[in-house]
C-alpha cells in the first residue's frame, strides 16, 4: 500500500455528548494512536488509555477509522480531543538470505518509515526555528535558573539565563519588582529603584508591586519613568510616612494603597485622584478627614466615587496657613439629586472653605448627630456648586464673605425645618453670608430649589449685582432676605423665581430687602410666580434714612410694602419719570471711538433720597465700533434733579458684549446739578457698557 496524505493529527471540540471520532490517516495497529483531552482554559492535558478509556477500529485501512470513547471518558464542553498518530520508531521486518522476497512486507516497512517521518515533521513544526537565512547553529537552551528568563547573550550568538527586564519598544511587558529585584522578600524603595534603573525611561513596561507593605525610607522621585505603569493590586500599600512621592499615575482600583502624610505628585497621563486611595471609608463608619487631607496634597480635585463619606470639622489649619478646603474641587456621582455620593457627619462638616467647588453629591448632618453648618468659609470665599443636594443642618452654607463668581446650579437646599431648629435669628438659613459683594451678571442661583427650611437665603451687608432664580417653597419664615451695605450700591438685583407657601409657620414676606443708611438698591422682579398662604406684604422693601430703593416689576405684581425711603416702583423700565435722563444730558470726556464710529448713546435712571443718589446708565456705541476709555475718562451728567456732590461712591462697570468686569470707578461732582461718573481704564471695548453706582449728595 502507499501513503497518499500527510495528515498525522486531527482535533475535535468537546460537546460532552459525542462518542465516536474519525481519524483520516492509516495506522498499522490499534496502539499506533495517542488520544489526548486538553482543558481549553488551563491547557492541562490528559492522555487516555487504550481499551480502558477508548477503543480503535480501522487499523491497516488506508482511509483510517474511528476512536470510540467510553461513556466515563467523554470530551466535555470547554475541552479539546486530539488524535495523533504515534508509531514506535522501530524496524521489525527481517529478510533471510536465500528465502523468497516479499514485496508486501517490504512495502509495509517503507510505509512505516514514511509514517515515522510524518510524525517527526509534525513535532518539528511545533518547535521554534531560526529563519532559513540565519547562519547561527547549535543553539542550546541553558539549564533552568529560578526567577530568570531566557534571552540572547551580549553577542547575539546564543541563549542565556537573564534577570533583567524584558526589552521592547512597542508592547508593555510586566515585571515583578519583588521577585526580579527584591529577592522575593525586600518590600523597599531600593527594590523599586533597582527595577526602574534596569527598565530605563524608554521601554513600555508594567511594574508589578505585589501585595504587602512597601516601605519608603526617603523622598523619592520617579517622575522620569512615565513609560512605566505602576500596577498596584488590592492588598498592596506604599507606606511613605512624611516623605514625598513623585511617581507615574498608577494602575490601581478604588482601595487604600497610599499611606503617609507626605505629598504624592503624579506624572504622565494623569487621571482621577480618588480619596479611597488614601483610606477614605465609603461606608460612612470611619472618619475620612485624614484621607481627604492626604488626597488634597496630591490634587486639588478629589473624586469620591459612590458611597457615604464621613467628614466632621474638616478644614482646620493643618500646617502653617494651609487649609485643606482651600481651592478644592470635590466631585461625586449623581444625576440631578439622584445622589450616589453623600458627605455626612455630626456638627460642622467642611470649615474654612475658600474657592470651594462641589459637584454631583449630597451633603447633610446625620440624623442622630449634632446639627451644625455643612460648609463654612472665611473672608474672600468663592463657591461654585453644581447639582448638590444640601440636607439636614443648622445652616447649609455659612460664609462671612462671598466674592464675585459665587454660583449655584441646579442645587437643592432642603431639610432645615423650624421644628428641628435652634431658636435665634438667623439660625436655620439655607445660605447665610454677612458680606456678599455680588457681581453684575454673576448668578447666585440658577435652577435651584430652596424648600422646607426655617429660612431660605439670608444675605447681609451686600453690595454689587446678582440674579436669583429657581423655586422657593415651604420656608417657614420666608424665602429670601437681603440688605444693602451702608454706603454701597446694590444695582441689578434681579429675581425670577417661583414662590409657594413660604412664611407659613411664622407669617413672613416671601422677600425682605433692606437698604441701610447711605446705600442704594435696585430690585427687578421679573415674572415671578406667587402662591401659597396670604401674607401681607409678599415683598417687604424698606430703606433706612439716607437709603435708596427703586423697583421694577414685570409680570404679576405682588403685594409690596414700601418704606418711607422707597424711591419708586416702576412696572416698566421705560416709564417716564423725573429720575430718567437721555443722551442729551450726558457728555463723555476722554471717551474716543475707533473704526469710523461716530455715535454714542447713553440712557439711564437716577433716584435721590436724603443723602443718596443711585444711578444706572447704559452706554451703547455704533455696531462694530470700539470705545477706548483712558484713566481720566468720565461721563458728565447734567440734570435739574442732580444736586452737587461732595463725596464719592463706587461705580461698577460691566461689558455685556464680552462679559468683562472692570475695576471700580467712582462718582463725584463739579457743581450744582452736575455729577461726574469717573470710569476705570477700558481699552478696545465694544458696547454696551452698563455703568451703575451710588454716591453721597449734599
Amino acid at each position: 500500500m502507499s501513503i497518499s496524505i500527510e495528515t498525522t493529527k486531527v482535533q475535535y471540540v468537546g460537546t460532552g455528548a459525542q462518542t465516536v471520532f474519525a481519524y483520516p490517516f492509516r495506522i498499522l495497529q490499534d496502539s499506533d494512536l495517542l488520544v489526548i483531552v486538553s482543558n481549553d482554559s488551563t491547557g492541562a492535558e490528559t492522555t487516555l488509555t487504550l481499551n480502558s478509556d477508548y477503543t480503535v477500529s480501522g487499523a491497516g485501512d488506508d482511509g483510517g477509522g474511528n476512536v470510540t470513547l467510553d461513556s466515563a471518558s467523554l470530551c466535555e464542553s470547554g475541552q479539546t480531543l486530539t488524535i495523533l498518530r504515534n508509531i514506535p520508531a522501530t524496524q521489525t521486518t527481517d529478510y533471510v538470505d536465500g528465502e523468497a522476497f516479499s514485496a508486501e512486507s517490504f512495502e509495509n516497512a517503507l510505509d512505516k518509515l514514511t509514517m515515522i517521518q510524518q510524525q517527526q515533521r509534525e513535532e518539528i513544526n511545533r518547535a521554534p526555528k531560526l529563519p532559513k537565512s540565519s547562519s547561527i547553529t547549535d543553539i542550546v537552551l541553558p539549564n533552568p535558573t529560578a526567577n530568570n528568563y531566557i534571552g540572547w547573550n551580549a553577542g547575539a550568538t546564543g541563549l542565556a539565563n537573564m534577570s533583567g527586564p524584558v526589552i521592547t519598544t512597542a508592547t508593555a511587558y510586566e515585571i515583578d519588582a519583588l521577585v526580579s529585584y527584591g529577592g522575593g522578600t525586600n518590600y523597599t524603595d531600593a527594590t523599586i529603584n533597582a527595577a526602574l534603573t534596569a527598565i530605563g525611561t524608554t521601554n513600555k513596561v508594567t511594574l508589578l508591586l505585589r501585595p504587602g507593605t512597601w516601605v519608603i525610607g526617603s523622598n523619592v522621585d520617579w517622575s522620569a519613568y512615565t513609560n512605566v505603569t505602576f500596577k498596584i493590586p488590592s492588598g498592596t500599600q506604599i507606606s511613605h510616612g512624611s516623605y514625598t512621592l513623585k511617581m507615574p499615575y498608577p494602575d490601581v482600583g478604588l482601595y487604600y494603597w497610599n499611606v503617609g502624610t507626605g505629598a504624592t505628585t503624579y506624572y504622565g497621563n494623569v487621571g482621577r485622584v480618588w480619596v479611597a486611595w488614601y483610606g477614605a471609608d465609603p461606608t460612612g463608619v470611619i472618619l475620612s478627614n485624614a484621607a481627604f487631607t492626604a488626597a488634597k496634597r496630591s490634587s486639588s480635585t478629589l473624586y469620591l466615587g459612590t458611597g457615604i463619606f464621613r467628614l466632621e470639622n474638616w478644614g482646620t489649619v493643618e500646617t502653617g496657613s494651609l487649609y485643606p478646603a482651600d481651592a478644592t474641587r470635590i466631585v461625586g456621582e449623581s444625576s440631578h439629586w439622584g445622589t450616589e455620593t453623600t458627605i455626612q457627619g455630626s456638627g460642622d462638616l467642611i470649615v474654612n472653605a475658600s474657592n470651594l467647588q462641589m459637584e454631583y453629591l449630597a451633603i447633610r448632618n446625620t440624623t442622630a448627630g449634632t446639627r451644625g453648618k455643612l460648609i463654612t468659609g472665611y473672608s474672600g470665599s468663592v463657591g461654585k456648586f453644581t447639582e448638590v443636594k444640601f440636607g439636614r443642618a443648622s445652616y447649609h452654607i455659612y460664609m462671612p464673605y462671598f466674592s464675585v463668581g459665587t454660583s449655584f446650579f441646579r442645587c437643592m437646599f432642603g431639610g432645615n425645618g423650624s421644628a428641628e431648629m435652634v431658636t435665634g435669628y438667623p439660625e436655620g438659613a439655607s445660605v447665610y453670608s454677612r458680606y456678599f459683594p455680588l457681581g453684575f451678571n454673576d448668578y447666585f442661583e440658577i435652577d435651584c430649589y430652596t424648600r422646607f427650611n426655617k429660612r431660605g437665603i439670608y444675605l447681609s451687608k451686600s453690595s454689587g449685582n446678582a440674579n436669583f432664580s429657581g423655586v422657593y417653597e415651604y420656608n417657614d419664615e420666608g424665602a429670601f432676605y437681603l440688605d444693602a451695605l451702608t454706603g454701597t450700591a446694590l444695582n441689578g438685583l434681579k429675581v425670577n423665581a417661583w414662590f409657594e407657601v413660604n412664611g407659613n409657620a411664622t407669617p413672613s414676606p416671601d422677600i425682605t430687602i433692606t437698604a441701610e443708611t447711605g446705600s442704594g438698591l435696585r430690585l427687578t422682579l421679573d415674572n415671578c410666580t406667587w402662591s401659597g398662604p396670604t401674607v401681607s406684604p409678599t415683598v417687604n422693601v424698606t430703606a433706612a434714612s439716607g437709603g435708596t430703593v427703586f423697583i421694577w416689576v414685570y409680570g404679576s405684581t405682588p403685594s409690596i410694602s414700601t418704606g418711607a425711603n422707597l424711591i419708586n416702583t416702576w412696572t416698566n423700565e421705560n416709564d417716564t419719570n423725573t429720575g430718567q435722563f437721555s443722551n442729551s444730558t450726558v457728555t463723555p470726556v476722554n471717551v474716543t471711538l475707533a473704526g469710523g464710529g461716530t455715535a454714542v448713546t447713553y440712557t439711564g435712571y437716577y433716584a435721590i433720597s436724603g443723602a443718596i443718589c443711585n444711578i444706572f446708565i447704559t452706554m451703547v456705541v455704533d455696531a462694530g465700533t470700539m470705545a477706548t476709555v483712558d484713566g481720566s475718562s468720565y461721563l458728565s451728567i447734567n440734570g435739574t434733579y442732580l444736586p452737587r456732590t461732595t463725596a464719592r461712591g463706587p461705580v461698577a462697570v460691566y461689558n455685556d458684549s464680552t462679559g468683562t468686569h472692570y475695576s471700580t470707578g467712582s462718582v463725584g461732582g463739579t457743581g450744582t446739578s452736575v455729577i461726574q461718573v469717573r470710569l476705570p481704564t477700558i481699552t478696545a471695548t465694544a458696547g454696551p457698557l452698563y455703568i451703575m453706582g451710588s454716591y453721597i449728595v449734599k
